[in-house]
């Protein structure tokens, strides 16, 4: 049978369109010739040791690749196989393009990293301290996986005041990289009074993370004005989204504990400072008060009595010769009497002092007593301090919402304002 060469290609090019094999096929090999073209759309060449094939991948397609090709990347391309009659060739329209084995994806990770480190993606200088006090996290993660229990379980254990939102996404699969980048700007736009986010998952196989070896994840963590803790797999795992994070928790349940406070803790740190600041000062108090009831102490007031005697009895040996005569001896039994009345008077003034310091020494203490803030509470009353620790004495600086520590004679209660009410004279 003679047919031109029109005829017969026609006649192979039907036969490709027609058998199933041809219409989706699945093709491994390594890239070549890669060429991406200015209207998105992808061509290269796929080999083996003993042959090749042409492929195209058109933009509608090649604008959901998970990753950039490389030449050297060997990959699985599955599409239809065509043929261009006016040149009599073949080759492959693939629909998807799949990196086969961990090589290739290794390959593409290496690739993705030196570009978004060559554009400053990963700079340690843009990366945003956690805040101590977060008022509000966002946890963004699957909604099933055991991530997200480990981690509501570790920071309701340490902390049951902050706010948690819970933003489920795919995590894994070709869908998971795009739901996680759009949660992280979502979050940014309709909740930005949170203070941190967490994004991650558990352990798994390289494939199985791959979500946060993608592209726009990386990229959604670094717009992020929200402080963004990553948290993917093991201690030994290691993502584009670690990189790009402001902090990397080595597992779920770390990046939970990184996240909040333990209450407990802090609470005994405050009542510490609290306790240690009263005791302070009222030993200061007391040392002050001894000190001035020691400067009257009777065994004080003698020595000073005795020394003024030593004084008195030298002068009168200097006026004894015998030309003095009766006059001095007259003298110097008057003065003898006076020193004796003298003696008595300053023993009841010293007594007398003695007493009115012991006096005002008692009342001082029994009004130091009445002021100490454990008394105070003793008797019903309550100490209400701020977060930081400063005593709240009025409403002046008091928002709804803002969080106070009430001290009661058998514990302390946290509480939150709700309303902040006037005085009936609008005070």
């Amino acid at each position: 049978m003679d047919v031109k060469v029109s005829r017969l290609t026609s006649y192979i090019a039907n036969i490709f369109k027609t058998d199933p094999i041809m219409m989706n096929v699945g093709v491994i090999g390594e890239i070549s010739n890669l060429k991406y073209h200015g209207s998105g759309s992808v061509f290269f060449t796929l080999k083996d040791d003993k042959a090749s094939i042409r492929c195209q991948m058109w933009e509608r397609n090649a604008s959901r690749l998970r990753y950039r090709l490389q030449d050297g990347m060997e990959v699985k391309a599955t599409g239809r196989v065509t043929v261009y009659e006016k040149g009599g060739t073949y080759s492959l329209t693939a629909e998807s393009v799949e990196a086969f084995g961990e090589g290739a994806l290794m390959a593409a990770y290496r690739a993705l990293y030196a570009k978004l480190s060559a554009e400053g993606i990963f700079s340690r200088e843009r990366k945003k301290k956690l805040p101590e006090f977060p008022r509000k996290i966002c946890i963004i993660t699957s909604d099933t996986g055991a991530a997200l229990r480990d981690m509501l379980k570790i920071i309701r254990s340490r902390n049951q005041i902050t706010d948690i939102l819970i933003y489920p996404v795919l995590v894994q699969g070709p869908e998971a990289a795009g739901e996680i980048s759009t949660a992280i700007r979502e979050v940014n736009r309709k909740f930005p009074e949170t203070d941190v986010i967490i994004t991650g998952r558990g352990g798994g196989s390289l494939e199985d993370l791959w979500a946060f070896n993608e592209e726009p994840v990386a990229r959604a963590i670094y717009d992020s004005e929200i402080p963004v803790i990553s948290a993917v797999g093991h201690e030994t795992d290691f993502t584009i989204a670690d990189f790009a994070a402001d902090i990397r928790a080595e597992t779920p349940t770390a990046a939970a504990v990184m996240a909040v406070p333990d209450v407990q803790v802090l609470r005994q740190q405050v009542t510490e400072l609290f306790e240690h600041g009263i005791r302070e000062k009222l030993d200061k108090i007391y040392q002050t008060r001894k000190n001035a009831a020691e400067r009257y102490s009777p065994q004080s007031l003698i020595r000073s009595l005795q020394h003024q005697y030593s004084l008195k009895s030298e002068a009168l040996k200097r006026y004894t010769p015998s030309f003095l005569g009766s006059f001095m001896a007259s003298r110097t039994e008057k003065y003898a009497a006076g020193l004796e009345r003298l003696s008595d008077d300053m023993e009841r003034t010293i007594q007398e002092k003695i007493w009115i310091c012991s006096e005002n020494l008692e009342k001082q203490k029994l009004l130091l007593e009445a002021g100490n803030p454990d008394r105070i509470v003793e008797r019903g009353y309550a100490i209400v301090t701020d977060p930081s620790g400063r005593a709240v004495t009025g409403t002046t600086g008091l928002q709804e919402g803002s969080g106070l520590k009430i001290r009661l004679r058998d514990g302390s209660v946290w509480t939150r304002v709700t309303e902040i009410m006037e005085e009936a004279d609008g005070k």
